[in-house]
């Protein structure tokens, strides 16, 4: 209860501040929030992307919330674009885990890309997945990384299935790694 006492006495602060105070208190949020600028060069070194315009940004941080009501998935997505996923690779630098290598593979370092993208059985899953989706008449595209990842939203005809079934994807992958099985 103190925390809500703590909460409710600070957004009735926020409700009743005046200009001045309105100014300062986005001068105080302004400082202390940080740009999402050094993850996003990140992706792009990791996807091998040429320039700041190859990913339109915004939309990729709406992308899920135009797909999904579920707060699960929407977290998941969030801290995956945010680059804040706990792969073994981070574990291990923190002492947490004592092997840095991919839950599935066991093969190379799991660092965000290849849980999500290169490791042989993530790869496996991907190709399954888009055959499937062409089974039933979904798509019939050969994807790039881009929107398998969250990137770049599919625009083809059956781009809502297809954005939903990849935020699916990337939810089940993550899913399986905490169950320590493999996406099948």
């Amino acid at each position: 209860t103190v925390l809500k006492t703590v909460t409710m006495k600070t957004l009735w602060k926020i409700y009743k501040m005046t200009k001045r105070e309105e100014t300062g208190f986005a001068k105080l949020v302004s400082t202390k929030c940080t740009s999402a600028i050094h993850t996003q060069q990140k992706w792009l070194k990791d996807c091998h992307l040429n320039g700041v315009d190859s990913i339109n940004w915004r939309d990729a941080y709406q992308l899920a919330s135009k797909y999904t009501k579920s707060t699960r998935i929407l977290e998941f997505q969030y801290k995956f674009l945010h680059r804040r996923i706990a792969t073994n690779d981070f574990l291990t630098k923190t002492g947490i885990r004592d092997n840095p290598n991919c839950s599935f593979c066991n093969e190379e370092q799991e660092k965000l890309l290849h849980l999500f993208w290169s490791c042989p059985k993530v790869v496996t899953f991907w190709h399954e997945l888009i055959v499937r989706l062409t089974l039933i008449n979904i798509t019939s595209e050969h994807y790039t990384i881009e929107p398998l990842v969250g990137l770049k939203p599919d625009v083809s005809k059956n781009y809502q299935q297809i954005n939903f079934s990849f935020f699916l994807a990337r939810y089940y992958i993550w899913m399986s790694k905490r169950k320590e099985t493999s996406p099948k």
